[in-house]
């Protein structure tokens, strides 16, 4: 009930503000590039991801908002030991390995 009062709102609204800020830099020759990635509850919880990017991602290909999916890599091995890998405890945020895991994958993506 929340994600169809609330949730699907909230992504529209900022789906519109990035659409904005894409057209602003595009005018100015630069790219933007959206990344998405799973938070630590994502990765047990298949139903939430795949609610969340069913939904999320035709608004950005349909508002030409260049994305870049990096959720496949904290799927690979044993999920529950990745959210211990990748994640500070009991918390949403990256840890050390989680930063350097996305921040090789968004190098290896962008398009240069």
């Amino acid at each position: 009930e929340l994600w169809e009062e609330k949730g699907k709102k909230n992504i529209k609204f900022s789906i519109e503000n990035l659409k904005d800020l894409n057209d602003f830099l595009r005018s100015k020759n630069i790219n933007l590039n959206v990344v998405l990635y799973p938070w630590s509850f994502e990765v047990a919880d298949n139903q939430f991801k795949k609610r969340y990017l069913d939904f999320i991602l035709p608004l950005l290909e349909k508002n030409k908002i260049n994305t870049i999916l990096a959720y496949d890599i904290f799927y690979e091995g044993d999920i529950y030991e990745n959210i211990g890998k990748f994640y500070i405890y009991n918390d949403i945020h990256f840890n050390e390995n989680g930063y350097k895991i996305l921040a090789n994958y968004i190098y290896k993506n962008l398009n240069l």
